[in-house]
């Protein structure tokens, strides 16, 4: 299976559901192996250890653990037993899972952190975002876990608005100017993120009773939304910030060191670079801060304000001044 997706073609030796409705690459930038190793590796392969992830599962044990082999491979193990193998150029992944898991299950890590991760290894800065396209041009909302940005980004493909991706936005930057790449057409969304849905749009899925606190993939295709499959200039960044008890958002500017500690906060896979890495991040975060306009956005915590949001944030991004872009376009 061939899939494009992240402004990569992916090469993979299995389907994969949530890359079903992927457009088709031309050509294979990463192969993906799926529930295999390599020949060469053997589970006694000694490892040092890189980064330990700082967050925790219900047992105490850290969620994620990034190590290097001796031949220069690096490791990705979850603490549910998936596991990653990819070399230092980012074009070979190999994965495997415990019995009790699905492909859907991995994928969860394949299409978010080990993605972004890769990206990273191949020279991309990428922002832990959604991406949104209006008027041919892109918006990235960023924030924290929990913020809202899927269902703002569900919100707006509700609305008409084209997807560009979730959870992970690469940047692509050339004479001056930022290109948003496209991911792939799903986004996951809360089940009181799926039901405010249903107030913007009567086509909204409705979850079964028993469904839980899962999260739901909403197939942006197959629900006759609209998905962005080519890259796009970046024209604002917007950063979520916590839901205020108030009936109507509000936007901001965000300038000089509050930006540019924002864009840092939300770019990707940022506890698993290296000092390099780091060093070439703040170079492209900065200029980014210099040519794109960041925005602070601070919503209604409530949900039945969605319409409402969308509203506020495509009248500012529609009011805003890039230069950069106004340029590119008489060129």
């Amino acid at each position: 299976m061939i899939y494009s997706a992240f402004g990569l073609g992916l090469g993979v030796s299995q389907a994969v559901p949530r890359l079903a409705c992927a457009p088709v690459a031309k050509c294979i930038d990463v192969r993906i192996e799926l529930n295999a190793r390599p020949a060469w590796f053997l589970e006694s392969t000694p490892f040092r250890t890189l980064n330990i992830s700082p967050f925790l599962d219900a047992s105490g044990a850290p969620m994620r653990t990034l190590s290097e082999l001796p031949n220069g491979w690096l490791r990705l193990s979850y603490t549910d037993g998936t596991d990653f193998l990819l070399d230092r150029s980012g074009r070979e992944i190999w994965a495997t899972w415990p019995d009790e898991l699905t492909v859907d299950d991995m994928s969860s890590y394949l299409l978010g952190p080990v993605m972004g991760f890769v990206l990273r290894l191949r020279g991309r800065v990428c922002l832990h975002a959604s991406g949104i396209v209006a008027d041919d041009r892109a918006f990235a909302i960023v924030g924290p876990p929990g913020a809202g940005k899927s269902t703002l980004a569900a919100a707006f493909a509700a609305r008409g608005h084209a997807m560009l991706s979730d959870d992970v936005v690469p940047l692509l930057e050339a004479n001056g100017i930022f290109q948003a790449m496209p991911g792939y057409p799903r986004v996951r969304l809360w089940p009181s993120s799926v039901e405010a849905l249903a107030t913007i749009d009567e086509r909204a899925p409705i979850l079964p009773p028993d469904w839980g606190e899962r999260r739901y993939h909403l197939d942006i295709q197959q629900q006759g939304y609209t998905f962005q499959s080519r890259a796009v200039p970046l024209a604002a960044v917007y950063v979520l910030r916590e839901r205020a008890d108030r009936s109507a958002p509000s936007v901001g500017s965000l300038t000089g060191e509050d930006g540019l500690i924002a864009l840092i906060a939300n770019s990707f896979a940022t506890m698993l670079l290296d000092r390099d890495m780091r060093a070439q991040d703040l170079e492209v975060l900065s200029r980014l801060a210099m040519h794109v306009p960041l925005r602070s956005l601070e919503p209604s915590d409530d949900l039945r304000h969605l319409s409402n949001l969308c509203d506020v944030v495509l009248e500012d991004f529609r009011s805003l001044d890039t230069p950069v872009l106004a340029q590119a376009s008489r060129e």
